[in-house]
C-alpha cells in the first residue's frame, strides 16, 4: 500500500471516528447530560432524573474512543511528516540538478541576522548571497513584497534556499515560524546590486 493510499484509509478512518463521537454526544444529550456533569446530587445519592448506567456506559465509550482518536491523530501525523520530509529531499534534489546559468547569479543579499531566529538556526550569515528563494530566482524576482508572501505563505512549512556563502554554493532549509523577536525568520533582506 503506498503512503497516499494509507493516508487516505487513516484519513477515512478519522472521518469515522468523529462521527462516532458525534453520535455518542448526541446520545448523551438526549440521556439528559454531558460528558462532565455530576452524576450525583447535592446529598451524595444518584440523580434520579438521568439513566446512571447508560450515562457510564456511553461516557466509557467516548473516553475509549477519544483515545484511540489521538493514537490514530499520531499515526497521521507522522505518516505526513514522513511524507513532508521525503518531497523536501526531492526538492533538493531537483534544485540540485537546476541549470546553473538560472542560479549562477544572486538576487538578494542577507545584511544582517538575528541570534536564535530561524534564519540563523537555518546557518543564514550576513553577506549570503541568495541564488534561490523557493521556487524564486533572479528570472522570476519581482520585489521584496514576493519574498515577504513566501515566507507568509510558508509559515511552520521548510523553504529550501541556495546560498553563495564565500565561494561556496549550498542549501539551506529556513522555516518562517513565530519566535522571541521581530518577524517570522528574524533576518533583513536586501536586494542585490
Amino acid at each position: 500500500m503506498s503512503d497516499f493510499q494509507n493516508i487516505s484509509a487513516l484519513m477515512s478512518k478519522k472521518a469515522s471516528m468523529e462521527d462516532e463521537l458525534n453520535t455518542l454526544h448526541n446520545e448523551l444529550k438526549m440521556i439528559g447530560t454531558n460528558l462532565t456533569e455530576n452524576l450525583i446530587d447535592n446529598e451524595g445519592f444518584p440523580r434520579s432524573d438521568i439513566d446512571i448506567l447508560s450515562t457510564r456506559i456511553v461516557r466509557n465509550k467516548i473516553n475509549c474512543l477519544q483515545n484511540d482518536y489521538k493514537d490514530l491523530m499520531k499515526i497521521i501525523e507522522n505518516i505526513l511528516y514522513d511524507l513532508h520530509s521525503h518531497k523536501n529531499h526531492e526538492i533538493a534534489k531537483e534544485m540540485e540538478k537546476l541549470d546553473n546559468s538560472i542560479t549562477k547569479e544572486g538576487f538578494l543579499k542577507i545584511s544582517s541576522v538575528e541570534k536564535q531566529s530561524p534564519a540563523f538556526i537555518a546557518g543564514l550569515k550576513p553577506g549570503d548571497e541568495i541564488l534561490q528563494f523557493g521556487s524564486m530566482t533572479k528570472n522570476n524576482f519581482d520585489g521584496l513584497s514576493s519574498v515577504a508572501q513566501i515566507v507568509q505563505h510558508s509559515k511552520n512549512k521548510t523553504i529550501l534556499l541556495r546560498v553563495r556563502s564565500g565561494s561556496e554554493v549550498k542549501i539551506l532549509k529556513l522555516k518562517p515560524k513565530e519566535w522571541t523577536g521581530i518577524g517570522l525568520i528574524g533576518c533583513h533582506i536586501i536586494i542585490k546590486n
